[in-house]
Formats: structure tokens, sequence, C-alpha cells
């Protein structure tokens, strides 16, 4: 008797993450252990922009893993997951999945503190306060991209108009200029037409920029600016944010000056923590090792100082700049208004946040 040896070949599936996470078969999920510990909020924004959130934990098992690859890559603990009450009394997942399993450790969670952190000895989960700076988790599914905005309606932005989307983007005409049609889709590369040469469309009226109270208007970027003072770069970040902006991203040679001349203090420097803070860092380091300003904005002009930045000491992850001078001659200064790579723990004297200005 004769038998034939039949072999089924399977189609087998490759997960694909977002760059600087890994992925982990058993739980079909996408993960990120971060080494650099911010406080929550800001902990939140990274993962978001990786296309997830930090983690929600649906078992014991994963709870173990997470507290065995943290240990394993020398994650300090405990980390920030995502539980919170941030939305309300009620812990929920900023992910916004059912709650189906919790490991508070006894006496937990703390009344008063709002954010959930993991530690030791085996994942046991406490509340801290959200402004601490812990360690994190994100977690995101496979295939998961950071979020892609289109621009809203009415008004058909200038062409090239319309970003990547995951669905066509809606591109309506400006409803000043009735005799342009409607375009329902952007077509293909998802750019928006522009309206006939004939009826031409009336300007719309631009109502002049304006800041709120002690923010400063410039009008190269239509946007508002504020300096304050003593802080690190992440307490800085997260004042800005609590003032509805970040810190300042800059986008040109003029920019760079005007923020020069809100955060300096015209005198030689000779302390580089008497310098200033603005919103540029590296938060994937060191599995990323790409430069992006905190509120998301293209990074389209940079002035590094010369021979900057080269991470000195392997700790410098965030951006100082020269908003001073040393000697009495700022010409004689190469690194006067340009930048450097610093240690984001260092308290500086000024940092400078930025906003749209209001309309």
């Amino acid at each position: 008797m004769m038998f034939a040896l039949v072999l089924l070949v399977l189609p087998v599936t490759i997960a694909v993450c977002p760059q600087g996470m890994v992925y982990r078969q058993e739980f079909d999920r996408c993960y990120k252990f971060s080494s650099v510990a911010m406080p929550y909020s800001m902990a939140e924004t990274d993962c978001i922009n990786l296309g997830g959130h930090l983690v929600s934990i649906k078992n014991g098992y994963e709870n173990a893993m997470l507290i065995e690859t943290a240990q394993a890559d020398r994650i300090t603990l405990p980390f920030f997951i995502g539980l919170t009450t941030l939305g309300g009394g009620l812990w929920t997942w900023n992910d916004n999945t059912p709650v189906e399993y919790l490991n508070w450790a006894s006496g937990q969670p703390s009344s008063g503190y709002q954010c959930a952190v993991s530690g030791s000895p085996s994942g046991i989960w406490s509340a801290k306060s959200c402004s601490d700076k812990k360690t994190y988790v994100c977690a995101a599914a496979p295939g998961s991209s950071p979020p892609t905005v289109c621009p809203p309606p009415p008004i058909c932005p200038p062409q090239p108009a319309c970003v990547e989307c995951p669905t066509p983007a809606p591109c309506p005409a400006p409803p000043a200029c009735p005799s342009c049609p409607t375009v329902p889709v952007c077509p293909a590369p998802r750019v928006c037409p522009t309206c006939p040469a004939t009826p031409t469309c009336p300007s719309p009226t631009v109502i002049p920029g304006h800041c709120p109270s002690e923010w400063t208007y410039f009008a190269s970027t239509d946007s508002c600016y504020k300096t304050l003072f003593g802080a690190n770069f992440y307490e800085a970040e997260q004042s800005c944010q609590v003032a509805g902006s970040h810190l300042a991203s800059i986008h040109s040679s003029a920019e760079d000056r005007f923020v020069a001349g809100m955060a300096k203090t015209g005198e030689a420097y000779t302390n580089p923590n008497s310098l200033t803070w603005i919103g540029l860092w590296q938060p994937g380091y060191p599995i990323s090792i790409q430069w992006t300003w905190t509120d998301g904005t293209s990074l389209d002009y940079t002035a590094w100082a010369a021979g900057e930045p080269n991470n000195a000491d392997g700790n410098e992850h965030c951006v100082q700049f020269y908003s001073d001078h040393e000697g009495t001659d700022p010409s004689k200064d190469p690194q006067f208004q340009k930048w450097n790579d610093y240690y984001c723990n260092d308290a500086m004297r000024a940092y400078v946040c930025k906003k749209p200005a209001l309309h």
C-alpha cells in the first residue's frame, strides 16, 4: 500500500507595528517600553502619536509579561499604565476598552490620586499623582498608524491641500464663492482642485490675529508666545499644555530670532542652565533617534550649533536655545541663537510656549 504525503502550506501573516514598537503574538498587540520618565499626560501623548494609548491590561498573563519585559529592558519601576480617573470618578482605560481585570495592591487605589502605575514585585498596581514623572508602556493594535487630520470644511486650502488620510477627505468649495462647484472628495493623490478662473472668487475677509493677555503675537506664524521661567523640559511642556499651548516649535530663521528676543536677558551668560528650552526632543530614544516637536508640527527647519547634536554622555535628548550670548559682542559668538541638545531633567532659566493666535 502506498501513501501520498500531502503538505498544506498555510499563509503566514506578519504583524506590522508602528515604528518603535514590538509585536507580542500571544496578545496580538504592539508594545513600547519607554525608559524615559515623564508626566502622565506627556506619556499618553507619546503613545497617541504612535497610534495607540498607554497600555490597558486584559488579564494576569499580560500583566506578568509587562513586568518581566520591563525588568529585562531595565525599565525603572513603577511605570504608568492606561488606567485613570481623569475622565470622571471611575477608573477607566484610556483606550475605552472595558475594565475586566484589576490588580490593585492592598489599600489601593489611594484617594486623591488619579493615575495608575504597575510595579514590583509582581505587577501590583497603585494610584499615583499624574504629575509624577514615571516610565511608561504604550500598546497599539497591529497595523495602527499615527492619527492623520484632514483639512476641515468648509474652506478648501490652497493646492496641494489634502493630507494622506485613511479615507478620502471632504473638500467643499468656499461658501463665499457660489460659482465654484463643490468637490465631494479629494481625487488621487488627494489634492484639492482649484476653483475655475472665471468667475473670480472674492478673497475672504481676514481677521487680524490677536493674543490673550501676557502673550505676544508674531504675524509671520500667526501665533502667540509667552516666556516662563524655571523648569526642566518635562515640567516646561506640561506648564505650556496647561495654558493650551506647547513648547515653541521654530520653522524659520525669522521665528528663531523672534523666540530669542522673547527669552533673552540681554546679558552674557556663563551657565548653560541660564538658557532657554524649546519644544524639540527625542521621545523615542533609544529605539528611535528622530527629533520631534512637542506640538506635532514638521521638522522643516533646524539651527543646530556647530557639532550639535552630539548626545554628550548619552543623555542629551531635549533642546536648549542659546537665547543669550557669551561675551559682550553677540556677533562674535557663533552659538548665539543656535540650538544644543541637553539633559531633559535639568532646569533652564526660561522656556517659551507657543499656540495659535485668536481670530
